[in-house]
């Protein structure tokens, strides 16, 4: 099966009723008044119903972190360079990121996926899922290709796939990139149709000269 064959069979399986009446049952046996924990009961009941399971356990979690590079940093629309997606990548497999320190008091453990990087860390613990060795300048071009897009795609299910067979019950997911708001930016305006002057920000505290570099990539 090809990775647009692959994606697109998967379907969410639907809401399982019985498993989330089995966990309000469970909730209202509990010694306090009924419905009396509000929304978390609300959550709990919502989670056994995706799951399938009225014994909610949400005591294995973890972040995954997509790191890749933007190909249209070439443009001069960030403030650094790739380079530092490789550093922050980094820097959160030893644990050390802004976001290891959020996660770290909550027990919840933080991995960097090489997900495209231009240069990823010679760091085992960081996961190897590359597609390519960044995206292609979108000034210039596609930025992947259909095939890279689908491969992206696929490998993103798979590794929340494997997530959940290590046990955890609560997966998140983030991205770091340079240059990452400008092709968000430019996802953004094609899905809008608004204009880059409304959608376009400065990022990571870009410049007046650089705004109107990242405007007019954009």
């Amino acid at each position: 099966m090809n990775d647009f064959e692959y994606i697109a069979s998967l379907q969410m399986p639907p809401a399982d009723d019985a498993a989330a009446a089995r966990a309000l049952d469970a909730w209202n046996a509990v010694a306090k008044p009924i419905g009396s924990l509000g929304l978390f009961e609300d959550v709990m009941m919502r989670i056994a119903a995706l799951t399938g399971n009225e014994q909610v356990n949400l005591s294995k979690r973890c972040v995954a972190v997509l790191c890749a590079d933007n190909g249209v940093v070439a443009q001069g629309v960030s403030q650094s360079g790739p380079e530092v997606t490789s550093v922050v990548a980094g820097n959160i497999a030893r644990g050390v990121s802004s976001v290891c320190q959020m996660a770290a008091p909550f027990g919840i453990d933080c991995f960097a996926v090489d997900m495209g990087m231009c240069q990823c860390p010679a760091d085992e613990r960081i996961l190897r899922r590359a597609v390519a060795a960044g995206t292609d300048d979108i000034t210039q071009g596609p930025a992947m290709t259909r095939a890279q897009a689908l491969q992206a795609v696929r490998t993103g299910v798979d590794l929340v796939g494997e997530l959940a067979q290590e046990g955890y019950g609560l997966i998140a997911v983030g991205e770091m990139g340079i240059g990452n708001t400008t092709t968000a930016s430019a996802v953004l305006c094609a899905l809008t149709g608004e204009s880059p002057q409304r959608l376009v920000g400065r990022g990571a505290g870009l410049s007046d000269a650089g705004l109107v570099r990242k405007i007019a990539t954009v």
